[in-house]
């Protein structure tokens, strides 16, 4: 089992735990749950469908603990956030937990990330296989563009080789190769 996998079973079974206990609270202490928690439950429950039976979200689980580190949803009877334990507010019978960091969600966003840095990493510059995509579509384009000039128009723009995108000078190579152009030498 990959380590990726098995971080986001571990972490989806903690957040199980918190939400088992939160249910538990709520009829054995007679806790009041607030909206944040219901959608807290659906959203862990969309989540393990998404991602184990649809097979899709690489990063659903990321961003389920960042929501839950917002206390935008909740996974548990009480609400933690720095300064203090409990802000619920009340609005017609409906109980909603106001916004702000939640330490415990917060500590295993932090070392959810640092056991899968690869998400961090894929988010900001892509996946490989996003990029790899990408450079293709980009490649085909660069290509059908080029293609379409004579070779005096084309040695002109091979004057200006460097001056491209890396996907374009493999497009310009690409149509060079082809068409056996001579006015230019890589």
């Amino acid at each position: 089992m990959r380590k990726r996998k098995l971080v986001d079973i571990v972490t989806l079974v903690l957040i199980g735990i918190f939400i088992s206990i939160g249910i538990f609270d709520h009829f054995s202490n007679n806790y009041i749950l607030s909206v944040n928690f219901y959608l807290g439950c659906l959203c862990w429950a969309g989540v393990i469908f998404i991602k184990y039976r649809i097979g899709k979200g690489n990063s659903l689980v990321f961003w389920f603990l960042i929501l839950l580190t917002s206390n935008i949803l909740v996974c548990s009877a009480y609400i933690y956030s720095f300064g203090s334990v409990d802000y619920l507010y009340k609005n017609d019978g409906l109980i909603i937990a106001s916004i702000g960091i939640n330490p415990i969600f917060f500590l295993m966003l932090v070392i959810y990330s640092g056991l899968n840095y690869d998400i961090i990493r894929d988010f900001i510059y892509g996946s490989e296989k996003e990029n790899f995509e990408k450079s293709k579509a980009d490649i085909q384009f660069y290509y059908d563009k080029f293609n379409r000039y004579q070779a005096e128009e084309l040695e002109a723009i091979y004057k200006m080789f460097n001056e491209y995108p890396i996907d374009a000078q493999i497009a310009l190579k690409k149509i060079h190769k082809e068409r056996d152009l001579a006015f230019i030498e890589f």
